[in-house]
């Protein structure tokens, strides 16, 4: 959509040589420009809802981030203390292994030396008790030493059932031990997999956020772009609106005047009341809103708050009349007026005639006379019904409206 841009200067010095007649090309071109800036005003508010919706995303990711991070820590703190807690147990079940070797020695041991005594008294039985016998001094001295070497006997039995207690009780302590280890190993296992989870998650949306910051750096740029276009058809529209204006004046200055052509300098205006613009029964008592401010309400949202015009509700297809002789310097459409028409007379003086159920048949460059059809009643645009919107500028194709109502008589 870019377009070559020409000098003020350039563009007046050819109006001048070649009058009116560069005038439709001049149209042609400014409705082309306002038609572009109208898609790209579409495509800037397309694309600034799209940026808002992202920003909102890129906001909810970041916070959604930043949750899995305070899970992941708090998983991390966990998974510290059932290591801290498993460390502990281990350690306990490694001393409580070394204890229970040492005491299956010290077993081992006392089984050998039990061995030892009860070959012996296998071995020297009968000799052991006859010399028991015959050389104790008494019977008593026998009975004890009979007495000692049972007693011998019953200690090693006892001394091996102690030391086996004494395993079995710490075997059972290191089962436990090891059942706890397990039940703590399991726990920080799974803790392990929703750690491993969330930070498969946090990758997955990091990566989305990588892609939000692309996306809205893109549309930023994109944005910028547009508007960098829309500034320079809008540059570009008010040189011709400057240029069209000023060889308007520039002719009126040179003396040229009488009607009957083309050129927007050959029409002069005399202060004559208008003409209604539209036919019977569709007057005064039809405006439905005046110029200046309105409220929003009155409009539903859609028309202008500041109304540079005047409404005047008819049906649709309704015949509008041009209200004095006069040139057309555009035909076109946008967004706002819809399908439009606007008329010089000379002197500075533009009408303005909007929402057109179709494009006016007036071609830009066609002069026209007071009350010839130059269009249709409709409702394009925004708008909120079927009517005519009409509006006087003065000394500016697209600014420095006034009020209509005092050229139309009431």
């Amino acid at each position: 959509m870019k377009k070559l841009r020409r000098s003020l200067s350039t563009v007046l010095a050819i109006i001048l040589i070649l009058g009116v007649s560069v005038v439709p090309a001049m149209a042609s071109e400014k409705s082309e420009l306002e038609s572009e800036n109208e898609e790209i005003e579409a495509e800037l508010s397309n694309q600034k809802s799209k940026l808002e919706e992202l920003k909102s995303s890129i906001t909810d990711l970041e916070e959604y981030i930043e949750a899995l991070d305070a899970q992941i820590t708090e998983i991390e703190a966990i998974i510290a203390d059932y290591q801290a807690q498993a460390d502990t147990l281990q350690s306990e079940i490694d001393a409580l292994a070394v204890q229970i070797s040492e005491e299956e020695d010290n077993l081992a041991e006392q089984y050998e030396l039990m061995k030892m005594r009860i070959q012996y008294f296998y071995e020297n039985g009968e000799t052991s008790y006859l010399e028991a016998l015959f050389e104790s001094g008494s019977f008593a001295e026998t009975l004890s030493s009979l007495q000692y070497t049972v007693e011998l006997t019953n200690y090693d039995r006892e001394q091996m059932e102690t030391i086996q207690t004494l395993i079995d009780s710490i075997e059972t302590q290191k089962t436990e031990q090891e059942t706890k280890y397990a039940e703590v190993a399991s726990l920080q296992a799974a803790q392990e997999d929703q750690q491993a989870l969330i930070e498969e998650i946090k990758a997955e949306k990091e990566t989305q956020l990588a892609e939000a910051y692309n996306e809205e750096y893109e549309i930023e740029q994109l944005m910028a772009d547009l508007e960098a276009e829309y500034e320079e058809n809008k540059d570009r529209i008010d040189e011709i609106v400057a240029a069209y204006n000023a060889a308007q004046n520039s002719s009126s200055s040179s003396g040229s005047s009488s009607g009957g052509t083309s050129s927007g300098s050959s029409y002069t205006y005399d202060g004559a009341t208008f003409l209604w613009p539209l036919p019977s029964p569709y007057l005064a008592n039809c405006i439905t809103s005046y110029y200046g401010y309105r409220s929003a309400s009155a409009t539903n949202g859609i028309g202008s708050t500041n109304h540079q015009g005047i409404d005047i509700r008819a049906a649709s297809g309704t015949a509008i009349y041009a209200v004095l002789d006069g040139v057309a310097v555009a035909n076109g459409y946008n967004s706002s007026a819809g399908n439009y028409l606007i008329l010089y007379h000379g002197d500075g003086l533009y009408t303005h005639y909007y929402h057109q159920k179709s494009t006016s048949p007036i071609a830009v460059g066609e002069s026209v006379t007071q009350g010839q059809v130059i269009g249709y009643v409709g409702t394009t645009g925004a708008s909120t019904g079927n009517h005519l919107h009409l509006g006087v500028s003065i000394d500016s194709m697209w600014s420095n409206f006034v009020d209509p109502a005092p050229y139309l008589g009431i």
